[in-house]
């Protein structure tokens, strides 16, 4: 699959919690377009209902996630929805091929978190 970084009418992002498919904000996603499964390198973490992700390209750990397509409109709402917990950051994310991709990456302390050592929030929800 080949993603087409350079167009200005859509946006990438990639989720890794609640908005995944069969996550419980799964319905923010309506409208955007589904691309491909994805991961990318840092922690994933266990806030209370949702995660939190510390991106790290170091790292030798994990985060599965999705890719996905959406209008700038649909990225600020996400941002609203995300609020002051986060902050949106441009990501490197694996498919078949590497592209850049918003996500949200927790701002808070981490120290009393528990890891999600598979990475995949949904497999420890």
């Amino acid at each position: 699959m080949n993603f087409d970084s350079t167009s200005v009418s859509q946006e990438y992002v990639f989720v890794y919690g609640t908005l995944r498919k069969l996550g419980s904000n799964a319905w923010r996603m309506d409208g955007a377009t589904f691309l491909a499964a994805a991961t990318t390198k840092g922690h994933l973490y266990r806030v209370d209902w949702y995660p939190a992700a510390i991106f790290d390209n170091s790292a030798n750990s994990i985060i599965v996630g999705e890719l996905y397509s959406l209008h700038l409109g649909q990225l600020q709402a996400l941002d609203t929805f995300e609020g002051t917990e986060y902050r949106r950051i441009k990501i490197s994310v694996t498919t078949t091929q590497e592209v850049y991709a918003w996500a949200w990456e927790y701002i808070e302390p981490i120290e009393n978190l528990k890891t999600i050592i598979s990475g995949d929030w949904l497999t420890e929800r």
